[in-house]
This record gives C-alpha cells, sequence and structure tokens, in this order.
C-alpha cells in the first residue's frame, strides 16, 4: 500500500487517523508541529518518501512554501468556514474533519493516490 505522513496533527488525531491507515495495510509516520521553513533550510518536503501527505491546516503555509509535490489532504478538528476551500485553492487535494470513518479515509487515500498531484501553489 501506501507511505503516508501525518504532519503537523495533534496527539489524538494522529492517533485516530494513523490507526485507521494501519488497519488498512498503509505505512503510517508521524511528525508534530512545529513545521517551519526557512531559505536555508526548507522543509525535506520535496524528497519525502511519502506518498501522501495527511496536514494539519496550520501546517499549510509552510507546505506551500515547500511546494509539496505530494498529494495533501487537510485535516482539522475545528473547521472555519473557508478554511475547506483555502485548503482546496492552495493545491490540497482534499480537506475533511474529524472524526474519521473507515470508508472515507479509504475513498481520501484511493482519491489521492489516484490523481497526479501539482505542487503546491
Amino acid at each position: 500500500m501506501a507511505k503516508v505522513l501525518l504532519l503537523g496533527l495533534d496527539e489524538s488525531m494522529t492517533d485516530q487517523l494513523g490507526r485507521l491507515l494501519l488497519d488498512q495495510k498503509h505505512e503510517v509516520a508521524a511528525e508534530p508541529l512545529p513545521v517551519t521553513a526557512s531559505e536555508s533550510h526548507p522543509i525535506a518536503l520535496k524528497s519525502l518518501l511519502a506518498d501522501v501527505v495527511f496536514s494539519s491546516r496550520e501546517a499549510l503555509s509552510a507546505l506551500k512554501r515547500a511546494r509539496l509535490a505530494k498529494p495533501l489532504i487537510v485535516v482539522t478538528r475545528l473547521p472555519e468556514e473557508n478554511d475547506w476551500l483555502d485548503a482546496i485553492e492552495a493545491g490540497a487535494a482534499d480537506y475533511c474533519g474529524a472524526p474519521f470513518e473507515h470508508r472515507q479515509v479509504r475513498w481520501m487515500m484511493d482519491n489521492a493516490l489516484s490523481h497526479p498531484q501539482p505542487a503546491l501553489a
């Protein structure tokens, strides 16, 4: 299956989403916030080994600076009215709120892996 990076998610969301992805036979790694990128050390995301990245909305600006060229799914526990549109317009493959269901996570993964992803704008 796919290699998935959970980036900048809180512990509860990481546990919940990680269990669902592991149940679906994906390889899962997690990195906490802060996700910072500087000119001299942009996040090493361009060369990530992950196939799909699930990220907090707070990490979206750092991911945009790094011009991530992997499918990105933004997840949040506290969605705001236009967050989903901001994420999709920035290049995210999908946007969703917790809690997650097996079927929902499977669909997001299948969708992200079946559509080539340009670098985040």
